[in-house]
C-alpha cells in the first residue's frame, strides 16, 4: 500500500472505531465494527493504535470469543517492525480461528448467550484475517500480492 493509502486506512479505522463507541445502546452491534477497525488498523501497520484499542472500558460480551481471540492476536506482535509473529502457538492460534471464519459454510451467530456473536459481513472478515495472515503471519507484504492473500481464505 502507498504511504497515503496507508493513512487513509488507519483514519478510517479510527473514524469507524469512534462511531462505534457513540453507538449508545447499540453497543452490541457495535463490538464487531469496532473490532472491524482494529483489523482495518493492522493492515494499515499501525499496530500500536490497534493495541491500544483495546485499552478501552467497554465489555465486549456480546462478541467475547472472538475479542479475546483478536487481542491474543494483536499484543503478540512485535512493537518493533517487522511485527512478524514467529511463535508457532501463536501460529496455531490465529488459524484455528480463521479456519473456522474461513470455511463457507460458517454462518457468524448472531443470537449466541456465550459471547459468540459476530454482525456484518463474514465475507469481508475473511478478507482482513486473510490480509492479517499475509502481513503478521507469513511476514509477506500485502501490496501486489492480493491475490496470494485472498487464496489464504481457500486453502
Amino acid at each position: 500500500m502507498t504511504r497515503n493509502r496507508t493513512v487513509r486506512l488507519a483514519q478510517g479505522a479510527r473514524e469507524i472505531a469512534q462511531t462505534e463507541l457513540e453507538a449508545g445502546s447499540y453497543w452490541s452491534q457495535g463490538q464487531s465494527g469496532y473490532m472491524r477497525a482494529i483489523n482495518l488498523l493492522l493492515i494499515a501497520g499501525e499496530v500500536a493504535q490497534a493495541k491500544a484499542m483495546f485499552k478501552t472500558r467497554k465489555k465486549f460480551a456480546y462478541t467475547q470469543q472472538h475479542f479475546d481471540w483478536l487481542k491474543t492476536f494483536v499484543m503478540a506482535i512485535s512493537d518493533q517492525p517487522p511485527h512478524v509473529l514467529t511463535d508457532p502457538a501463536m501460529h496455531q492460534h490465529f488459524q484455528g480461528k480463521f479456519d473456522m471464519y474461513r470455511n463457507p459454510v460458517y454462518v457468524a451467530p448472531s443470537k449466541d448467550d456465550h459471547g459468540g456473536n459476530l454482525s456484518g459481513s463474514i465475507t469481508m472478515l475473511r478478507l482482513e484475517i486473510a490480509l492479517l495472515k499475509q502481513k503478521y503471519i507469513l511476514g509477506q507484504p500485502v501490496a501486489g500480492h492480493w491475490e496470494d492473500a485472498i487464496a489464504h481464505i481457500s486453502e
